[in-house]
């Protein structure tokens, strides 16, 4: 059975408004809603994952971090100057 999330738990989960959410699925930038009644929608779980793992991984840390093989660069902005991943 599929997990359903109504709009308070995608903000959560995203971290995004509802405008936010809305405006994205009008440019085809997020996952749209399911019906669940005349005045309800949801979010299926797997479709919100989908869009978090393809947001991650076009995100320029993500991909800077995939790019160096050894993981040994500093993070931009480090202020201790430690070395490690650039995803936290």
């Amino acid at each position: 059975m599929a997990t359903i999330l109504r709009i308070k738990a995608v903000k959560e989960l995203t971290g995004l408004g509802r405008s936010s959410i809305y405006d994205k699925i009008k440019r085809n930038e997020f996952p749209p809603p399911i019906s669940l009644g005349p005045r309800a929608v949801g979010w299926l779980v797997s479709d919100l994952d989908s869009w978090i793992k393809a947001q991650a991984a076009s995100s320029p840390r993500h991909v800077a971090w995939h790019a160096d093989q050894s993981g040994d660069f500093e993070t931009k902005g480090s202020k201790t100057g430690r070395k490690g991943p650039a995803c936290r």
